[in-house]
């Protein structure tokens, strides 16, 4: 039986594995978020696409955040597009130092 293109238990794996980040999400503020890149690799994914969905969870939770802290006045903009430009750069940094150790072996 197929659920959205997938397996039913391949659905429940996913819908399980989001229940447990979010859970730790909680506990943890976004510590939590350092779960879904070794869990997805656990999973059978590859770096690749276990680090991009792991950006992606970070990217979408700190965007709600900024917006919510910007309506209070929290924001300091300046501060802002110097982390976004310093983490752009790691970002890439650490794509061709993935790529590098994936070729190594």
């Amino acid at each position: 039986m197929e659920l959205f293109g997938m397996s039913v238990a391949l659905v429940g794996t996913f819908t399980g594995f989001g229940l447990l980040i979010g859970i730790l999400f909680g506990f943890f503020g976004m510590g939590g978020s350092f779960l879904v890149t070794p869990a997805l690799m656990v999973m059978g994914y590859d770096a690749d696409v276990a680090v991009a969905s792991g950006l992606a969870f970070v990217f979408g939770t700190s965007v709600i955040a900024t917006l919510k802290h910007r309506d209070l006045g929290q924001v300091d903009y300046k501060l802002g597009v110097l982390m976004i430009a310093g983490t752009t750069a790691g970002i890439e940094v650490g794509k061709i130092g993935l790529h590098a150790l994936q070729a190594m072996g």
